[in-house]
C-alpha cells in the first residue's frame, strides 16, 4: 500500500473514491461540507432524513458529470456524530472507510483530513490511517490462483489531503507502524498451528530484525508479541504465571 500526503485540492483527485469526514451539527441544521457536489447531495439527503452525519453514518454519491468541480468516480461522506470525539472515533471511521472501499472495489482513495476539531492534524491522520490499514487487512496466503476471484479488493493507494502536510506525514507514519504491527500479529495468528512452531516464530522474528534493524526491529517484534500475548498466553498476559 502506498500512502502520500498532499496540499493539492481534492477537486483535482481523479481516483476511485474521495472521502470527507463530516461532523453532525447541533440542532436541526444540515451537515456542512466544502465539496460543492457532495454538499448539494448532503442537503437533499438531510431533507429526506437519510443523512445527518451521525456517528458511522455514510452517504455515497456518483457524480453524473465529472468536470472542474470533481474528477473522481465516487464521493463518500462519513459522519463523525456530535458527541465528544476521541482517537478511537477516528480509528473506527478509518475502518468504515476501508469497508466502503472494499464494497465498491475502490483501490485508490483520497481522504480529506478534517479541520476545526480539537485534535492536531498529526493525531487525526495517525488514527484514520491506522483504522484504514487495519480495516483493509486480508489474509490471502493460502488462496490459490484459481480462487483469485474470492480475494477481496484491497486499497492500494491512499492520498491524504491536508494543509499541514508535515504534521500529517508524522501522524501517517505512527498510524502505519501501529497497524502494520497488528496486521503482522494477525498473519502469525492466522497461520495453521502446525506451521507457526517455535522455530518458525523465531525465524520470523529474525527476519523482522534484519528488515527493521536492531533497535527498531526489537520495538516492532515486541509490539507484535504484545498483540499476540492475550491469545497465545492469556494467563501470563494477565499477570498470572500459574504458580501455586
Amino acid at each position: 500500500m502506498k500512502i502520500i500526503v498532499t496540499k493539492k485540492s481534492p477537486l483535482e483527485f481523479s481516483g476511485d473514491m474521495l472521502i470527507y469526514c463530516i461532523c453532525q451539527p447541533k440542532g436541526k441544521n444540515a451537515p456542512v461540507c466544502p465539496h460543492p457536489i457532495l454538499k448539494k447531495s448532503i442537503n437533499l439527503a438531510f431533507k429526506a432524513d437519510d443523512f445527518a452525519a451521525k456517528d458511522g453514518q455514510t452517504l455515497l454519491i456518483y457524480p453524473e458529470n465529472r468536470s472542474k468541480k470533481t474528477k473522481c468516480f465516487r464521493i463518500l461522506a462519513v459522519g463523525l456524530g456530535n458527541d465528544e470525539l476521541s482517537r478511537g472515533s477516528f480509528r473506527a471511521t478509518g475502518g468504515i472507510i476501508a469497508q466502503a472501499a472494499k464494497k465498491t472495489k475502490a483501490k485508490q482513495i483520497m481522504l480529506v483530513v478534517p479541520d476545526s476539531l480539537d485534535f492536531t492534524k498529526s493525531e487525526i491522520s495517525e488514527c484514520l490511517i491506522e483504522g484504514i490499514v487495519l480495516g483493509n487487512y486480508s489474509f490471502n496466503k493460502y488462496i490459490s490462483k484459481s480462487d483469485d476471484n474470492d480475494k477481496p479488493t484491497i486499497i492500494t493507494k491512499i492520498t491524504l489531503s491536508a494543509q499541514n502536510d508535515r504534521a500529517a506525514r508524522k501522524g501517517v507514519q505512527l498510524g502505519l507502524n501501529a497497524a502494520l504491527a497488528t496486521n503482522m500479529a494477525r498473519d502469525m495468528a492466522n497461520e495453521p498451528g502446525n506451521f507457526m512452531t517455535s522455530q518458525n516464530f523465531a525465524a520470523r522474528s529474525l527476519e523482522l530484525a534484519k528488515k527493521f534493524g536492531g533497535t527498531d526491529g526489537h520495538k516492532y517484534i515486541n509490539s507484535i508479541l504484545d498483540k499476540l500475548a492475550p491469545r497465545l498466553r492469556a494467563e501470563e498476559a494477565r499477570g498470572k504465571h500459574g504458580r501455586k
